[in-house]
């Protein structure tokens, strides 16, 4: 795995920082894609994280990237979009992803479609367009015309997750880029690949110094984190860490842009159509393996009538009727029933064995009743007992007064909450401190019911009867996302949010003379 250091692939000098051993069995598992070597992923040294650091200073002081047109940006980035859209390409991204996050390879490939075939570049257009009519922003003064500029908040750092690395933090880094900033990215060590082949493709449209990317682990960001030269950070991962990075950068008062994600839930109201929540509720607690911030930890059930009893019955048909396992890297239509009618759904296993078992240790510090749902199988040859493995699972009896019980699962698993009033409800959702989003569940002739619900839950974001990675508008856009407690610091969701925080605003005119 090899960095990006001033436009050049550089082989990491440090230590291992880790064997990536999940990745190794899955990529042997395929027998055609095996290696003999496996793979490890080394530390950048001290000496090339500051080779990369004097880089980045250095194009952000001779503003080499920031006095190229915006027009000439968006086209070297799309240029850059363009090699990563063939076929391919998006079919190396979509494998390398699958075998390090076990995310479906079906799956990935339909992510990558929406995001670097569709989504990127719409995005960049739309952050294109935005820079340019505020540049070009010139008021009325006293004394004269008063013009606003932008200037990029550069270097800047940004500390990729290993789940969904590249669609999570590749609207930021673009935008970033298309702003003007010069861009260090550090990969998670647990999912490198797919973050490598993205920023080297980038690198060899840019000039050198403009994109460059670390490897290794924490301690690999630490470094990079602690030098005064950084001057803005984008962050996705848990809030243990953001809180670190905040309080490094506190000194500097250094912006932080932060996603972490948390304990989100699922409100389930009386009259609502269960059939459809089912199906809704299984897909926001198995996205992505549950591996994902949106994903939800509470099931919020109202107890009197049978509308909880006839809920979870429906969720256990759906998980075991429309649920497929299938192994990382594998397509469905490669498992013997390409004649059939695809599944619904499909799961693989989890990322990495340490998550594994963290899932596993939350479980048993939880208590209450594990219930672990049926699913199918379509690979009998990768057995389900594998420690990576973990089927669709519910918690029952846990107090949700229990401090544990707040806390974000990011796995394929959810409490089961049941309440005696709404208002219970409310209140035990928002014992988390941090939700990035809460799903509501109603009548759709009572969405005033939902909508009072809504306004009452402490989160970013709340979506009725329905999942879904985000809210899209007419005109393709995204609303803007405010975080709220834990789950992240300040704004995200489209162009006009990244580029308040990638830039800063220079006011200039005339004033009274003496």
């Amino acid at each position: 795995m090899d960095a990006v250091i001033n436009g050049h692939r550089v082989s990491p000098g440090g230590p291992p920082a880790v064997v990536l051993e999940e990745q190794n069995a899955r990529r042997r598992h395929l027998g055609a894609l095996a290696v003999a070597d496996p793979l490890v992923l080394r530390d950048c040294t001290a000496e090339q994280i500051q080779e990369m650091l004097s880089a980045a200073t250095c194009a952000t002081r001779n503003r080499i990237w920031e006095k190229v047109a915006v027009h000439d940006r968006l086209q070297a980035l799309l240029d850059a979009l363009t090699e990563l859209q063939t076929d391919d390409a998006i079919l190396q991204l979509s494998l390398l992803d699958s075998l390090e996050t076990g995310v479906a390879y079906d799956v990935e490939r339909d992510i990558y479609q929406g995001s670097v075939v569709h989504g990127f570049p719409a995005l960049l257009r739309k952050a294109a367009a935005h820079l340019i009519d505020e540049n070009a922003t010139e008021l009325n003064g006293v004394h004269g015309r008063i013009r606003l500029t932008l200037r990029p908040r550069s270097p800047v750092a940004i500390i990729a997750p290993w789940n969904a690395p590249v669609p999570t933090i590749g609207p930021k880094l673009l935008v970033a880029l298309l702003c003007g900033c010069c861009v260090i990215v550090k990969s998670s060590e647990h999912a490198p690949s797919s973050i490598g082949m993205f920023v080297t493709t980038l690198s060899r449209h840019l000039p050198a110094g403009v994109v460059q990317l670390a490897t290794g682990g924490a301690h690999v960001g630490s470094q990079l984190l602690a030098s005064p030269s950084i001057g803005a950070v984008q962050f996705t991962g848990a809030a243990s860490t953001a809180s670190k990075i905040s309080v490094a950068g506190a000194s500097a008062l250094r912006p932080l842009l932060a996603e972490c994600g948390g304990s989100n839930c699922a409100i389930l109201l009386d009259g609502a159509n269960v059939k459809s929540a089912a199906r809704h509720v299984a897909m926001g607690v198995l996205m992505l393996n549950g591996q994902w911030c949106m994903g939800i930890s509470r099931l919020l059930l109202p107890r009197r009538g049978h509308i909880a009893e006839q809920f979870l019955d429906e969720l256990r048909r759906f998980m075991k009727t429309s649920v497929c396992f299938v192994n990382a890297g594998v397509s469905h239509v490669r498992t013997g029933e390409a004649t059939q009618a695809p599944p619904l759904f499909l799961l693989g296993p989890l990322a990495f064995a340490g998550h594994a078992a963290y899932l596993r240790g939350r479980i048993s510090c939880l208590g209450g009743r594990v219930e672990e749902m049926a699913i199918r199988d379509l690979s009998p040859d990768h057995p389900l007992c594998d420690p990576c493995v973990m089927l669709p699972t519910l918690i029952h009896g846990v107090d949700p007064l229990h401090p544990a019980a707040t806390h974000e699962l990011f796995g394929p698993i959810a409490l089961v909450h049941l309440y005696d009033d709404v208002s219970h409800a409310v209140e035990w959702a928002n014992l988390a401190t941090g939700q990035l989003a809460c799903y509501v569940f109603g009548p759709n002739a009572g969405l005033g019911e939902a909508s009072l619900v809504s306004s009452r839950i402490d989160t970013g974001m709340v979506m009725w009867n329905g999942v879904t990675f985000s809210f899209e508008l007419v005109d393709n856009d995204e609303p803007l996302v405010e975080f709220v407690g834990t789950a992240g610091v300040g704004r995200d969701g489209n162009a006009s949010a990244l580029i308040s925080f990638f830039t800063s605003r220079q006011l200039s005119g005339c004033v009274a003379a003496e």
